[in-house]
C-alpha cells in the first residue's frame, strides 16, 4: 500500500491546482523540519531550536489558511479564480523560499549546511509556473537573498549565527564569500535547466500518451458506429429506406450538415437521389435537372473519392441552378463501385467552405463500400 506521503506527492504532481500542492507542500515543510531535528542530534549542530520551530509552524499556518485567505480576498475585489489560484500559488512558492532562506540564514548563510535545501523551492516552481520567466525571478530572488544576507553580515550591520561548535570564521572572508555565491548559483541553476528539460520531456510524453488515447478512442466510437450502420444496411431491403438511413448516418459520423446519395445506370441516367440537411425544393430541383446540370455531370464523371473546399472557386459546378439554390459550398464525394461499374455517388459536405482531413476521407471510403454491397444486394432481391 502506499504510504500518505507517497499518495499525496502523486496526486499534488498529477494536479498543478491549489489543493494539491498544498498537502505537497505541507509534506515539504514537515520535510524540512524532520532533516534539521535529526540533524541537529545526530550531527550535532547548534541552532536556535525554537525559533527554527517557530517558523516552520508559522509557515504551516498560512499554507493551511492560505486559500481561505485569497478566496475572502478575491471575493472582496471580484477577482476570477484563476486569479485567486494564482495568488495562492505564487504564495506558497515564496513562502517556501521563505522558510529555506531563514533556516539557511540561523545555521550560517554562506557556511551553512542546508543550503542546498534552495533546489526543493526552485524545482517545484519550476513545476508550477509554467512562463520560464516567472521561474527565472524566482532563482534571482533565491540568490540575491542568499548574497543580502552575506554581505550584510560581512558588513556586520546583522548578527551572524552558526550551527558548528566553536563558531568559525570563514563568514568574514570575503573570497569565500563571492565563491560561494558563484558556486550556490551554478547549483542552482543547473537544478533549475535539469528541472525544465525534464518537465519539458515529461510533459511532452504526456502530451503524447494523451493523443494516443483520444485517438484509439475515436477509432473504437468509429468502429462501433460503422459496425451499427453496417447492421442496420443489411437489415433493409428496400432501397429508398436504406439511402434515406445511410445519407443520415454519413451526416452524424462525418459532423456534416448535408449529405446525398445519387445513383445512375449504365446510360448514366439519375435514377435515384436522396439528400438529408437540404429544403424539398431544392432536392426536387435536383431531381428535375432543371436549368444548367452541371453539378449532376460533375457526379456522373468522378471515379474516385473528389473533394471541393470551396464551390465557388470551382469553375466546372459553380454556376450549377441547384448549388446556387441549396448554398452548398463543400463538398466530400465518393463513387459507389460494383466490380468496374460506377452505381453512384455518396456525398457529404458544408455550407460553408470546409477542409476534409484524412479521417473524414477514410471514413467516407469506409462507408461508400458498405453501400455499394448493400445496393447491389437491394437490386438482386
Amino acid at each position: 500500500m502506499e504510504t500518505g506521503i507517497k499518495r499525496f506527492g502523486r496526486l499534488a504532481l498529477e494536479d498543478r491546482s491549489p489543493v494539491g500542492l498544498f498537502y505537497l507542500r505541507l509534506v515539504e515543510l514537515f520535510s524540512y523540519f524532520l532533516i534539521v531535528v535529526v540533524s541537529k542530534y545526530i550531527v550535532n549542530f547548534s541552532y536556535n531550536s525554537d525559533v527554527i520551530f517557530f517558523i516552520f509552524f508559522s509557515a504551516a499556518i498560512m499554507h493551511f489558511y492560505s486559500k481561505d485567505l485569497w478566496e475572502y480576498f478575491g471575493r472582496k475585489w471580484f477577482w476570477p479564480h484563476s486569479k485567486i489560484d494564482a495568488a495562492i500559488l505564487w504564495q506558497s512558492s515564496y513562502l517556501d523560499l521563505v522558510v529555506v532562506v531563514m533556516l539557511i540564514y540561523l545555521t550560517g548563510t554562506i557556511e551553512s549546511p542546508f543550503l542546498a535545501l534552495l533546489t526543493v523551492p526552485i524545482f517545484f516552481t519550476s513545476y508550477t509556473f509554467s512562463s520560464k520567466i516567472t521561474t527565472t525571478c524566482f532563482f534571482a530572488t533565491a540568490v540575491l537573498s542568499v548574497a543580502a544576507l552575506g554581505f550584510l553580515e560581512l558588513e556586520g550591520l546583522i548578527s551572524h549565527h552558526s550551527c558548528f561548535l566553536p563558531g568559525g570564521d570563514t563568514f568574514i572572508n570575503g573570497p569565500y564569500y563571492v565563491g560561494s555565491l558563484l558556486v550556490l548559483g551554478a547549483f542552482l541553476g543547473l537544478v533549475l535547466f535539469l528541472s525544465n528539460v525534464f518537465k519539458d520531456r515529461i510533459q511532452l510524453k504526456v502530451d503524447r500518451l494523451k493523443q494516443k488515447d483520444r485517438e484509439s478512442e475515436d477509432k473504437i466510437l468509429e468502429l462501433s458506429k460503422l459496425y451499427d450502420i453496417s447492421i442496420g444496411i443489411n437489415s433493409v431491403l428496400t432501397l429508398n429506406t436504406l439511402l434515406k438511413i445511410v445519407a443520415k448516418e454519413t451526416t452524424l459520423l462525418l459532423y456534416q450538415p448535408w449529405a446525398g446519395i445519387v445513383l445512375f445506370n449504365s446510360n448514366h441516367e439519375i435514377t435515384n437521389s436522396v439528400f438529408i440537411g437540404l429544403r424539398e425544393s431544392d432536392e426536387q430541383k435536383f431531381e428535375n435537372n432543371s436549368g444548367p446540370r452541371e453539378f449532376s455531370n460533375w457526379i456522373r464523371e468522378q471515379d474516385s473519392l473528389m473533394v471541393i473546399e470551396d464551390i465557388k472557386r470551382n469553375h466546372a459546378v459553380k454556376n450549377d441552378d441547384f448549388i446556387k439554390a441549396s448554398s452548398i459550398r463543400s463538398v466530400i464525394a465518393h463513387p459507389l463501385c460494383s466490380g468496374k461499374q460506377v452505381l453512384g455517388m455518396l456525398l457529404a459536405g458544408d455550407f460553408s467552405p470546409a477542409r476534409f482531413d484524412m479521417k473524414q476521407r477514410r471514413l467516407l471510403t469506409i462507408l461508400s463500400g458498405q453501400l455499394s454491397v448493400a445496393i447491389e444486394k437491394s437490386r438482386l432481391f
